[in-house]
């Protein structure tokens, strides 16, 4: 697996889990009837979107903080040039 998303899993604790479970449960609660398989399928298709959205809302705040390191360190490099 990527180590990029292995290292987003270590991220994920049982509070933020849980609040992508309660988000997912208020989003289809209206189109499906708990206890049903219909609501089941719902559930976990619409699970696996939320934690796909905010992998990538992770992989934005790594590029961001990437980007800000190499900028620090091209500076750091320039000035050493001089």
């Amino acid at each position: 697996m990527n180590k990029g998303f292995e290292a987003f899993k270590k991220t994920l604790s049982p509070q933020s889990l849980k609040a992508i479970y309660d988000e997912t449960k208020l989003e289809i609660a209206d189109d499906h009837a708990e206890g049903t398989e219909a609501f089941s399928v719902a559930m976990a298709s619409q699970m696996a979107i939320n934690i796909v959205e905010v992998y990538h809302r992770w992989l934005a705040e790594q590029e961001k903080e990437n980007d800000w390191v190499n900028s620090v360190v091209f500076c750091l490099y320039q000035w050493r040039q001089i």
